[in-house]
């Protein structure tokens, strides 16, 4: 009952609506985005743990990605409101049928006002005829309705998206949501739109975006109300690392998407090609415009190929949900009560604090405290690296406690200095290594940076670590300990060069070739060969990796072991690798001489080996008979006495040998054409 009579009181409100389309607003609705006297700072940086102020130059405006590389914008991956609406656009707008030989069909729905190319097999569109489009602008805009101020002109698809939302319960139940949810941001997203000069309405882009779900995050890691991907986030100064992702933070985000879409704007003159690359990103919205050589949104969304599918519906969707929540009476929806603002004081604290201790300067539960920052996504402001100077991060606070909560934090200020310091990660650290390096507890490191279990350092990540790691208690600065490893595993072959230096490093998991090239300064394909890799193959973790460094290569910034810090270097196939690995499992190796009428599988047996370890050991077939005396390698429990022992060690290496050097091998041979500089045996 309750749906029936919501159905029917905007019925005449809308009859007009659905009969007819209407022309674009007025040219002032249209005009470009007032300029604004005071600049305002969109962040501290270009992100990725950058703490400089740093304002753009307005010679040189910040150009975004080419391509928004989203999965699906808004894709809604953990939003019931956002999947459910992806579901009903498949019903809405069914995907286009393939086409018969000789028949040429878009399958889009074609506009009301303005009417869509004919197309034919030519591709040209035939131009609008004029009684049409004269009849088209003449439409007014209904008296009932409040129209948004972005230019609405009624395709098809809007008005399609407007009886959804209108007459369908899955629509209904949607904007029912909505239109409660968006009560949280509205008032603070639109204040920072009028006073970047742009529509007020953008608001709802960001509601089709994120459902107003502040931790909202895609598939392909967009965050935020405004679905951010980390490279655009930093290009328009949110910082984004493991300490604080700026994205989710409604206010700085909102700075942020105010100034991309106002870029967009000013490069396409339109705010159907600006929303439209905000979707798709502006690079693809520039080679369609050059390909169809048209810059009308709705010609090119009907094209064969003009624009994505997605980008097709989206700009419609965002027109259609500023009209139903710009009239939500005329809709049925002026009962749903929408959520408190979200209001809050701002006090600025210096790096490292925690939020638990401004939650008890300001007398509230640091739950609540953290519900106002998810953009610290470790419950206290970013450390500051070693040397640099501490800055002011913006907290949160409820409305009416920022005084109170600034006079406490300047009494504060005169405490003794906090028991930690930081330290920057290598690349190729691991949480185990940086505690073993500082002399510390693995635990206390993971609990004090609140790492994941599963979480991966990144060179140049800030850690925090208590001083006692760092210094005497005399207040002597201590030196870390150097890195060491215990048995390296070395290709059983030699590499010299006079101006180089030999390093080890252990791979962790997700390393790769080239990542780990680049860091070190040398070549991939050298690595390659330094330790007998398949460039194609995937690297292992725990793979201990030979390096030549060259002169000047910033060493301090990788984990690297020396050569003096090896305890136990084994080549592969000498004595004692064989020894060392085999000595692991209690056993020893042994060569014996085989008995007449012997097999692989009736020697394991006197030695309790299977037939399958006999012939992974001597590659040939176990059942295969053995001429007398013949020598067979058998792995025998450790303090086994045998009769038949030819001898009971591996055999010492063969001399060396010169083999040529690589650029005389054969091209198709998988090392590289030269090794610069040194000489291998």
């Amino acid at each position: 009952m309750r749906h029936a009579a919501a159905l029917a009181r905007p019925a005449a409100a809308l009859l007009v609506l659905l009969r007819c389309a209407w022309a674009a607003p007025v040219e002032a609705q249209t005009s470009a985005p007032r300029a604004s006297k005071l600049h305002v700072r969109i962040g501290p940086g270009r992100g990725g743990g950058e703490r400089r102020l740093e304002a753009p130059s307005p010679a040189r405006p910040a150009e975004p990605a080419e391509e928004r590389p989203k999965e699906e914008p808004g894709d809604g991956a953990d939003d019931p409101e956002l999947r459910s609406l992806r579901e009903a656009e498949r019903q809405l707008f069914p995907e286009p049928r393939r086409l018969s030989r000789g028949e040429f069909d878009v399958a889009l729905p074609m506009s009301v006002a303005r009417p869509g190319p004919a197309l034919e097999l030519s591709g040209l569109p035939p131009p609008e005829h004029p009684a049409r489009a004269a009849k088209a602008a003449s439409l007014a805009w209904p008296r009932d309705l409040t129209p948004p101020d972005l230019p609405c002109s009624f395709e098809q698809r809007t008005l399609d998206y407007v009886k959804f939302y209108r007459d369908s319960l899955r629509g209904r139940a949607i904007t029912d949501v909505w239109a409660r949810r968006s009560g949280r941001y509205a008032a603070l997203i639109q204040a920072e739109l009028v006073k970047a000069g742009l529509p007020s309405d953008l608001l709802w882009l960001s509601l089709v975006e994120s459902s107003h779900q502040v931790s909202s995050r895609s598939r392909a890691g967009a965050v935020g109300l405004w679905q951010f991907i980390p490279e655009t986030a930093r290009l328009y100064g949110l910082t984004v690392d493991r300490w604080v992702d700026e994205r989710l933070d409604p206010l700085r985000s909102t700075q942020a998407a105010a100034q991309y879409l106002g870029d967009l704007w000013r490069r396409f003159g339109s705010w159907e090609l600006a929303m439209a690359a905000y979707n798709m990103g502006s690079g693809g919205v520039s080679r369609s415009i050059r390909k169809y050589n048209s810059n009308d949104y709705w010609r090119l969304s009907r094209l064969e190929a003009g624009l994505p599918w997605e980008t097709a519906l989206y700009v419609p969707k965002v027109l259609a949900t500023a009209i139903v929540m710009k009239n939500r009476r005329a809709f049925g929806f002026a009962d749903v009560q929408p959520d408190p603002a979200l209001t809050f004081d701002t006090v600025y604290v210096t790096s490292g604090v925690p939020l638990a201790r401004i939650a008890q300067h300001a007398g509230v539960a640091e739950a609540v405290l953290q519900g106002l920052n998810l953009q610290y996504l470790k419950a206290r402001t970013p450390p500051a690296a070693a040397g640099e100077a501490s800055r002011l991060w913006p907290v949160y606070v409820p409305e009416g406690l920022g005084t109170e909560v600034t006079r406490k934090l300047a009494q504060a200020s005169a405490a003794p200095a906090q028991e930690y310091s930081t330290v920057q990660v290598r690349f190729g650290d691991s949480v185990a290594s940086v505690a073993q390096r500082l002399r510390g507890s693995e635990e206390l490191l993971r609990e004090l940076n609140r790492l994941e279990p599963a979480e991966r350092l990144r060179a140049g990540d800030l850690l925090l670590v208590p001083h006692a790691w760092l210094s005497t208690e005399e207040g002597q600065a201590l030196a870390p300990l150097e890195d060491v490893e215990g048995v390296v595993v070395l290709p059983p072959f030699r590499f010299q060069y006079e101006d180089r230096q030999r390093y080890f490093y252990r791979t962790l998991p997700g390393d790769e070739l080239d990542e780990l090239a680049s860091a070190l300064g040398v070549r991939r394909d050298d690595l390659a060969v330094w330790n007998a890799l398949d460039p194609r193959a995937a690297l292992q973790s725990d793979m201990v990796l030979q390096v030549f460094v060259p002169p000047g290569s910033a060493t301090d910034r990788v984990r690297l072991v020396n050569e003096e810090n090896v305890q136990r270097p084994l080549e592969v196939g000498s004595p004692s690798f064989l020894a060392h690995f085999e000595a692991e499992q209690g056993r020893q190796r042994l060569q014996i001489l085989a008995r007449e009428g012997d097999t692989l599988q009736s020697i394991g047996k006197r030695y309790d080996l299977s037939p399958g370890m006999m012939e992974r050991i001597n590659h040939f077939a176990r059942n295969r008979k053995l001429s007398e005396g013949a020598a067979v390698v058998v792995y025998a429990k450790e303090g086994i006495t045998a009769t038949e022992v030819l001898w009971s060690r591996a055999p010492d290496p063969l001399p060396p040998v010169n083999p040529p050097y690589p650029a005389a091998l054969p091209r198709a041979y998988w090392l590289p054409a030269a090794l610069p500089g040194g000489s291998w045996q």
